[in-house]
């Protein structure tokens, strides 16, 4: 709905089609304002066409679209087409394709966000001193962090195994910390003495204005989304959504501090180094806008893929793992963090209330890896503008060797690539296992059980009642419990799956039900 001087602005549907056919207006006034406006728009573009020269008045016309000039105005600006860089929107046509729809839902998400988020340049990381590996010819490269006071403390008690600090780099290591959020609920915020290494020591919420108030303002997006029956999550105890975004902002503050070509690992706090990337790593991230781990249903399957529009379209609802991502800095990959944070703050929101909503649903909401990432969860942000920006280079890096012997051929599930049989040239797989360099320690051992869920406490965790977080900011919505949140799509080894049934948690219960394993997509209705 949108908003024209003081008229609503709504989508007209026509019989039998999920799509908006066009718009009309509320009441009759505004009818008669809207004709007044037409033809006031269409006087002027007559004008301006005499002035304008030819050449340019067919420039970036979306095809399948109608172009809209908009003045600036009171209200709302409309959706703009992002592909249109002329300052025109489109309206939707029932034929747009699913990366115009998505980008639809993202134009639509700013105008439900109300806590702009905004990287302030002022919060700065020393510059980077040359090392050994820049001596080396190599790219600059920084480790990048973050986490709770309560999380680290937890691992130090620990002596850091299992860390970032089990096994100190021999890069810059940069640190988000949040202690702006300590003091805030009286908790003992953290100090760079504590940690073992600590090479720019930030707060998330100094880094980035605006991120504070969309944690803690009634009403916000965040608070909206976790309202809605069906949307994803990875917690069942807190919005998720409300934690992870500090990791993204942290990345996307980070990429603006780095100069373009800088190679950025981004590594959970519960990673440990292994040893310095050699040029095998760096020739391939170096070549890449950014290489992450993967999580698929076909990984026997991906031999000879250059990119992700390569591997068997059955399986293109492929999860991802954030633990360990490589970014080449670069304007392109800085748009594309900006890009998530929009998503965090309206975008997501705006696409699960389309989707999610009782009676007729756009027809875009039926392509599984869309429905299945409507969650605010990073992996599920990040999952779905990997799948929909084409114009990025990916990588994925092969990960859990043990897995790939063999013996674990018949292992089920979305698991981790493997390295290739054969070499390829640009493989879309590396050449090495992620392992080789740095872990993961994955596991039910996590920030989000260890801290956020009030009945685990593994023995060996040294966990205590008070490292339980329960910060009212965080918690879920009283009607949770009676939603449906799962995502369907199996973890690897799931024991609920079958040798002709893998791709859905359903498949425990549903004989009948198959995987099939054909040049089309598994469409949404199997999950």
């Amino acid at each position: 709905i949108y908003t024209f001087s003081s008229c609503t602005y709504v989508p007209m549907r026509g019989s039998g089609d999920s799509n908006a056919k066009g718009f009309r207006f509320s009441s009759s006034k505004c009818r008669t304002l809207s004709l007044q406006a037409t033809g006031a728009i269409a006087s002027l573009y007559i004008i301006m066409s005499f002035l304008t020269p030819e050449k340019e008045q067919h420039a970036h016309f979306p095809q399948n679209h109608q172009r809209v000039e908009l003045s600036s105005g009171s209200g709302p600006e409309a959706p703009r087409d992002s592909f249109d860089d002329q300052g025109a929107f489109t309206i939707p046509d029932p034929n747009e394709s699913l990366e115009v729809f998505l980008r639809r839902m993202e134009e639509t998400g700013r105008q439900l966000s109300n806590t702009p988020l905004q990287a302030n340049s002022s919060a700065k990381c020393p510059s980077i001193p040359a090392n050994s590996m820049q001596k080396a010819g190599f790219p600059n490269t920084v480790f990048v962090t973050s986490s709770s006071a309560g999380f680290i403390r937890l691992k130090k008690r620990l002596e850091f195994e299992g860390s970032i600090w089990d096994n100190l780099v021999p890069y810059p290591l940069w640190i988000y910390h949040e202690n702006s959020w300590e003091n805030m609920h009286n908790r003992p915020p953290l100090r760079t003495e504590e940690l073992p290494q600590a090479d720019c020591f930030i707060d998330v919420f100094d880094a980035f204005s605006g991120l504070m108030d969309y944690m803690t303002k009634a009403g916000s997006v965040a608070d909206q989304f976790y309202r809605i029956d069906g949307v994803r999550s990875l917690s069942d105890n807190i919005m998720d959504g409300k934690a992870l975004i500090r990791k993204v902002a942290a990345i996307a503050h980070a990429t603006s501090q780095l100069e373009d070509g800088s190679i950025l690992i981004w590594a959970d706090v519960d990673t440990h180094f292994v040893k310095p990337f050699d040029q095998r790593f760096y020739d391939f991230v170096t070549g890449r806008d950014i290489t992450y781990i993967p999580e698929i249903i076909c990984r026997r399957n991906i031999t000879g893929a250059t990119d992700i529009y390569s591997i068997p379209k059955w399986c293109q609802d492929f999860k991802i793992e954030t633990g360990v991502v490589a970014i080449r800095v670069s304007p392109k990959i800085r748009g594309f963090f900006k890009q998530a944070l929009d998503w965090y703050n309206g975008g997501m929101l705006a696409l699960a209330q389309a989707c999610l909503k009782d009676g007729e649903k756009p027809a875009k909401c039926s392509e599984s890896w869309v429905r299945n990432n409507i969650g605010m969860n990073d992996v599920f942000i990040l999952d779905l503008l990997l799948h929909l920006r084409k114009d990025l280079d990916q990588g994925w890096f092969a990960n859990r060797p043990f897995m790939c012997v063999e013996h674990f051929n018949g292992v089920l599930g979305h698991c981790s690539a493997c390295i290739p049989d054969s070499p390829v040239r640009h493989s879309l797989v590396t050449p090495f296992y992620v392992e080789d360099y740095i872990i993961h320690h994955h596991s039910a051992k996590g920030i989000m059980t260890l801290l956020h869920d009030p009945d685990y406490k593994p023995p060996d965790s040294k966990v205590e009642d008070k490292d339980k977080i329960r910060d009212r900011e965080m918690l879920l919505p009283e009607m949770w419990g009676h939603q449906n949140h799962l995502d369907p799509r199996p973890a690897c080894d799931d024991n609920r799956l079958r040798a002709d049934c893998f791709h859905s948690i359903r498949c425990e219960n549903e004989e009948s039900l198959k995987t099939p394993m054909h040049e089309r997509e598994i469409p949404l209705a199997l999950y």
